[in-house]
């Protein structure tokens, strides 16, 4: 069996501005010929709207749902927009602009209140038509976004208790462990295949395990005495000083008085 070649700048352009087709295999009941009943497998396709089609759709309103919804079905009313959807395509938006300036495709807006004459979709297009036979890390970056935004695969799973590989802050992982993607609403950082998600896998337990975010771990030793757990002071130390960090910033920001502890 061959591994799936990796996807390309154009692969990822393509699934963000047209409709894309996705096939599994299921199985499901035959009735034979002897009236005995079977199981079949087939392969069953399925078309999927272009994924900013999709962000857009959120943002409307036309299936907006709640993350607290997202998993199922619900006669309960949602919300006009869906906040990670309206980040996305913000986020899509911005980028994309940047990239085309970095590639010549356009002119660097003169102010930031100036609309791009170019069309997002257009826009990506174009960068497509320049580095769509590459692997490119901004447009890989916006596809994950996308499709995790979009929960067309399924609700990604949202860890509360182990902050980000990258930028430390916590409840911002989303994680499809199926697909093996996963995001940072906060940094935008992305991981994509069996081997980074299994270690940002890894990365969760280990912090749910050890409850890295509250003020301390206990463990019991050898003599069976409950001691303070020596595996996770240092990293514990360490988020406890970002934190502290965090906050100082945050109340300097707000024009407030400082801080001297963290609870």
């Amino acid at each position: 069996m061959t591994d799936k070649p990796p996807m390309l700048a154009a692969d990822h352009i393509r699934d963000l501005v047209k409709g894309f087709t996705t096939y599994e295999l299921v199985k499901q009941p035959t009735k034979g010929k002897d009236g005995r009943w079977r199981p079949e497998a087939r392969i069953h396709a399925v078309t999927h709207k272009p994924l900013l089609d999709q962000l857009e759709d959120a943002i409307t309103g036309a299936s907006a749902r709640a993350d607290e919804d997202a998993g199922h079905s619900s006669f309960t009313s949602k919300p006009t927009a869906h906040l990670e959807a309206v980040d996305v395509l913000a986020m899509i938006d911005r980028e994309s602009l940047e990239y085309a300036v970095d590639l010549g495709l356009q002119a660097p807006p003169r102010t930031r209140t100036v609309v791009p004459v170019t069309p997002l979709r257009q826009r990506l297009l174009d960068i497509s038509g320049h580095v769509g036979l590459a692997e490119s890390r901004p447009v890989h970056r916006w596809w994950v976004s996308a499709r995790l935004a979009t929960q067309w695969d399924q609700r990604p799973f949202q860890p509360n208790g182990a902050p980000c590989l990258n930028c430390w802050h916590v409840k911002t992982l989303r994680i499809d462990v199926g697909n093996h993607l996963a995001r940072c609403i906060e940094c935008h950082e992305t991981w994509d295949g069996p081997g980074p998600v299994a270690v940002l896998a890894q990365h969760v337990k280990w912090c749910t395990d050890h409850e890295v975010t509250k003020s301390r771990h206990r463990a019991i030793d050898d003599h069976g005495k409950i001691v303070e757990c020596v595996e996770c002071s240092t990293f514990r130390s360490d988020y406890q000083a970002w934190r502290f960090e965090q906050q100082v910033a945050e109340r300097h920001a707000r024009g407030g008085a400082y801080v001297d502890s963290v609870a």
